[in-house]
């Protein structure tokens, strides 16, 4: 039974601050790019609010005035300034993009190094799809809010605050027209929020379930078919697009609704400019400029309002994402390293376990009060009924999952103080399921460690007496296994299992139904490499076929929860 965990898509507690905060963080080692963006920033908003001032002074100076030298004058600053802003502004959006793709670096080689802390109950409960969309797709919706998300708040903060005080300098009884329908557009904003966070939390959530369930069927297209299962499955899956996509339908009405808001502010805002102001300009005196000035004032105060809005969407994808995000980098790892973990020299391979007691779910034991103990060298055979917890031995010796009760020792030390690293370099597994990555045979063998080099690959291979079987291939060692093995039998993932444990040269040896599903050829090839491995070696053998039996010192059998001798 997998050991069930809390599903790391509920909600996130923390609130907005605290997830800018922590993302953010990510981009504090870049905060000279991140400062140069900002003067950039400066730059533009400044331009924006010059040229409606500019027009105004044209207007209201030299073409009232026909003076065609001050109107060339002031086209020419006017250009200046334009480019000037366009300059910023390029080099402002290189910069943001350079943070957002290094942020998005770190923060999945951070993801990645966290995954791979994790123990087997974490893998148990959370599909690989579901991971899968938080390393690849959540961190890419982080990517864009740092790469235009930020830039629309800080960008369109300063363009709305530049205009405001222009707006407020040039004329301040016009500029409340326009300010005073802010506060209807900002609650808008407010309530918009609400639902759209919401919305697009349970958009990625429902992405995450779809990506999991595809991926579980892609891996398993092979049962699908000889199960007949494909028109079910496609009828799930159908079943959970339908759901994704209602999800998305739903933040777009949410869209519809407040976007075309904010364009009838804007609207209405000019209509009063238009109004009052042409009112003012014919009874009262007051400058045509100022009024062009303001019509322009107005569009560019509202435009940072409609760019906010349209990017609202990426500010939720994003905070969805980083909650998703933060879930699972706060998810601690069920068995940590010890702070000072104590280091073995010259392992012996003594193990003994000490009333062990071991549950995968609360309330079902699988194990309980297990003592026993397998001295170095000796070769001990782990027999029982399927679900016995023959493998569950394994799993504790291993640590991938934590004790309730009891210890485990190595060497008479606690397997809990030793560096799970430590401890997987002495004692080494090979399952009855042998997974292999895409490579070559050699690649698989040697698995891109230090120091194992085509030599020593080819002295293993020949010490386990498979050298004429590999040659067998028509690349050799060099022989692709395809996605996951696929390429090569049960028995031939196996061999390289074995060949792969005879590098590593470990103290203590575990082997769960390791020979089986195979043909007697390849079991007598294995047999020959298993002999290889076991000698002077502590191995511990779960096993089914009574031709393993002849070969070991001692059986055990797990029964009725716990273990005793044969």
């Amino acid at each position: 039974m997998p050991h069930l965990e809390i599903e790391i898509d509920r909600p996130f507690k923390s609130g907005d601050a605290r997830l800018f905060w922590r993302m953010l963080k990510f981009a504090l080692p870049y905060r000279r790019d991140a400062f140069l963006g900002l003067t950039f920033l400066l730059v533009v908003s400044a331009s924006e609010a010059l040229g409606p001032y500019l027009v105004k002074l044209a207007i209201d100076g030299p073409i009232v005035h026909s003076d065609l030298q001050g109107l060339a004058h002031l086209a020419i600053i006017y250009l200046l300034i334009m480019v000037g802003g366009y300059w910023a502004s390029v080099h402002q959006s290189v910069r943001m993009e350079i943070i957002g793709q290094k942020v998005m670096a770190d923060m999945r080689s951070q993801l990645f190094s966290h995954l791979q802390k994790m123990t087997a109950s974490f893998f148990d409960a959370n599909p690989s799809g579901r991971l899968m969309t938080r390393v690849i797709g959540d961190v890419d919706a982080i990517q864009e809010l740092f790469t235009s998300g930020f830039v629309t708040v800080l960008g369109n903060g300063l363009t709305l605050a530049s205009t405001a005080a222009a707006m407020l300098l040039l004329d301040w009884k016009l500029a409340l027209l326009p300010l005073g329908l802010m506060p209807v557009v900002l609650g808008a904003a407010v309530v918009y929020k609400n639902y759209a966070r919401a919305a697009y939390r349970l958009i990625r959530s429902a992405l995450s379930r779809m990506n999991g369930y595809m991926a579980e069927n892609v891996n398993g297209m092979a049962t699908v078919h000889l199960n007949n299962s494909a028109e079910l499955n496609f009828i799930k899956f159908k079943e959970m697009n339908e759901g994704y996509k209602r999800e998305l339908l739903k933040s777009i009405r949410y869209n519809a609704l407040f976007y075309p808001l904010v364009q009838f502010s804007s609207a209405l805002s000019i209509a009063l400019v238009l109004g009052f102001g042409g009112e003012r300009m014919v009874f009262r005196g007051l400058g045509v400029g100022v009024v062009v000035a303001f019509v322009q004032y107005v569009q560019q105060f509202f435009n940072p309002v409609r760019n906010m809005a349209e990017k609202y969407n990426v500010f939720q994808s994003a905070l969805a994402s980083s909650e998703r995000i933060f879930q699972l980098l706060d998810r601690k790892p069920d068995a940590l390293d010890p702070k000072r973990p104590v280091t073995l020299q010259a392992v012996r391979g003594d193990v003994k376990f000490e009333r062990v007691h071991f549950s995968y779910s609360s309330g079902r034991p699988v194990l309980t009060d297990v003592s026993f103990h397998i001295r170095s060298g000796e070769c001990i055979a782990i027999i029982g009924t399927t679900g016995a917890g023959k493998t569950t031995l394994s799993n504790i010796l291993l640590r991938f999952y934590p004790l309730e009760q009891g210890r485990v020792l190595l060497d008479d030390v606690d397997i809990k103080d030793l560096a799970r690293s430590d401890l997987r370099r002495n004692i080494v597994l090979i399952p009855q399921e042998i997974f292999l990555f895409q490579g070559t045979i050699a690649q698989n063998i040697s698995l891109d460690r230090p120091g194992v080099t085509d030599e020593k690959i080819k002295q293993a291979v020949e010490l386990a007496g498979a050298t004429a079987y590999f040659q067998r291939f028509p690349l050799g060692l060099g022989q692709p296994v395809g996605e996951r093995g696929a390429l090569l039998s049960t028995g031939e993932r196996q061999l390289v299992a074995f060949i792969r444990a005879l590098i590593l040269d470990p103290p203590v040896l575990l082997l769960d139904e390791a020979t089986s599903s195979i043909d007697m050829e390849m079991e007598n090839l294995l047999q020959r490499a298993l002999c290889k491995l076991m000698d002077q070696r502590t191995c511990l053998i779960i096993a089914h076929r009574l031709s393993t039996l002849n070969i070991v010192d001692r059986v055990l059998r797990v029964e009725g929860r716990t273990v005793r001798e044969c």
